[in-house]
């Protein structure tokens, strides 16, 4: 797989991150005594999306001024 499409599928999980969670939720069918372990997760998971976008963002910009190969450090959190 190149790099580009690599880059591609890490960073696609920062978009629509909202209808994802909505999605979720509604499968999920959540009573009123899990909404607040519900809530906590979602926050998590926008909290880490959102320092994924900035990290694809990073990426991006230093691939588009010919960055290196190093450029997909920190995606995953690693």
């Amino acid at each position: 797989m190149g790099g580009g499409m690599m880059q591609k599928m890490l960073c696609g999980v920062t978009e629509h991150v909202d209808g994802r969670l909505a999605y979720l939720k509604a499968e999920l069918k959540l009573t009123d005594q899990q909404q607040a372990a519900w809530n906590t997760f979602a926050d998590a998971f926008r909290a880490s999306t959102q320092k994924t976008a900035k990290v694809c963002a990073a990426n991006e910009a230093a691939a588009a001024g010919g960055g290196d190969h190093s450029m997909h450090h920190g995606v995953l959190g690693i």
